[in-house]
């Protein structure tokens, strides 16, 4: 996510238990002695339950100390790592900022990598699996999300640029492909260039005008894959699609040429529920317009209806999806019950979920995702118990597989 912005368990066992290229399955995950591989982890259905973390690079003079005073923040230290497994996540989606510089000559980050270093050993003593995903490099920034004056998409119209991306993502997998509880690489969270430069939003009208151009998105993931296997044969790699790897544009996602890709996507739909400020009132399940258009009933039927693009995917493919951004604003009203109809969808489908937000302890200015807050807008520290948290629980205590007891 840009931070500032923005079926049944018997139909999904006959769609998915049939496979045999590829060993996806809509049943529980296995016992972690038959899981003998990272891709196991996203092949066997829904083993990896957790959420994300969102950093930056910290620009002291624009960001004061809120984000704390290491070079990336906001800050996750041993204990709020600690606290996330305990609330029973064995997953962190690392949304992390990219180890080149956005600018020329796009130089190396090793202080920003050995930031990356620490945080990923904190998940190992949480014993939590990790998938590093990059929001930023060379031609993006932070603000690349959005299209305010400082926003940097120049990376959909630069050779160099993708170029110097295929280079960060090859030293990237030289350096913890043999961390064993790292078990993805996203090759890069939301990409837009066709919103923020082209506005165009439908998949054919985009691939009629611009398919193998620099904005295409699939040719450029190739190539970042194809760089990455120079150095990782084996580490799970993550591509979602255009459009903020939004649900229209996952079958629009192409297949690449390679045995261990999982497709993913984010799902924050209806966008006028889950991103509605503390003063909206649309609830969940109610009866809303969630285009601007004819009201409908938006409730468990009308997720599974969405989701469909997933089953779909799936049963055409025989490839894995995960879904590793969803969520609401923590006072949505029914905030507790869309988060478990989701759920409750992903697994019937065998998909790795992980939920925005887990947010550090540190106290900033922004806490919309932070679910530890509780449901109260003016509430800005943990509670100690709120009906999504419970919600947020019970799914994650299904979780029955971590790093300590898994041995590749």
């Amino acid at each position: 996510m840009g931070y500032f912005t923005k079926a049944s368990l018997a139909l999904s066992v006959l769609l998915f238990g049939a496979f045999n290229t590829r060993e996806l399955s809509a049943q529980a995950c296995p016992a972690p002695k038959a899981l003998t591989s990272k891709w196991a982890l996203w092949a066997n259905g829904t083993c990896l339950r957790g959420a994300n973390l969102w950093q930056k690079v910290i620009n002291p003079s624009a960001d004061g100390d809120e984000l704390g005073t290491e070079v990336v923040g906001p800050t996750y230290d041993q204990a709020n790592l600690n606290r996330l497994a305990a609330t029973g996540a064995n997953y962190a989606n690392l949304s992390f900022p990219g180890l080149m510089n956005e600018k020329a000559p796009y130089a190396w980050r090793e202080d920003v990598a050995q930031y990356l270093d620490r945080l990923i050993e904190r998940a190992r003593k949480a014993d939590l699996y990790v998938v590093i995903s990059f929001r930023t490099g060379p031609g993006r920034n932070e603000a690349g999300f959005g299209d305010d004056a400082s926003a940097d998409h120049s990376v959909w119209t630069d050779a160099a640029k993708q170029a110097a991306w295929a280079t960060m993502w090859r030293k990237t997998a030289a350096r913890y492909r043999n961390v064993d509880h790292v078990v993805g690489y996203d090759l890069m969270v939301e990409p837009n260039g066709n919103d923020r430069l082209l506005k165009i939003w439908d998949p054919a009208e985009f691939f009629k005008k611009y398919k193998n151009s620099l904005y295409d998105w699939n040719a450029f993931a190739r190539r970042l894959l194809s760089d990455i296997r120079l150095e990782d044969k084996e580490t799970p790699v993550v591509i979602g699609g255009m459009n903020y790897s939004s649900l229209d544009w996952l079958a629009a996602t192409e297949s690449m040429p390679d045995s261990k890709v999982v497709y993913a996507v984010h799902s924050y739909e209806p966008n006028n529920l889950t991103h509605q400020t503390a003063k909206g009132k649309v609830a969940y399940p109610s009866k809303f317009s969630p285009d601007g258009e004819k009201k409908v009933m938006v409730d468990k039927s009308w997720l599974a209806n969405k989701f469909t693009a997933i089953s779909q995917f799936q049963s055409a493919r025989r490839q894995p999806v995960a879904v590793n951004e969803f969520g609401a604003m923590r006072w949505v009203k029914g905030s507790d019950q869309f988060y478990k109809d989701s759920t409750d969808l992903f697994e019937s489908m065998g998909v790795n979920h992980a939920v925005w937000l887990w947010e550090t302890s540190l106290k900033i200015s922004w806490d919309e995702f932070n679910f530890k807050y509780g449901p109260n807008p003016k509430g800005h520290v943990d509670v100690s118990d709120s009906a999504l948290l419970q919600a947020i629980r019970a799914s994650w205590s299904r979780n029955n597989v971590r790093p300590s007891l898994t041995n590749w």
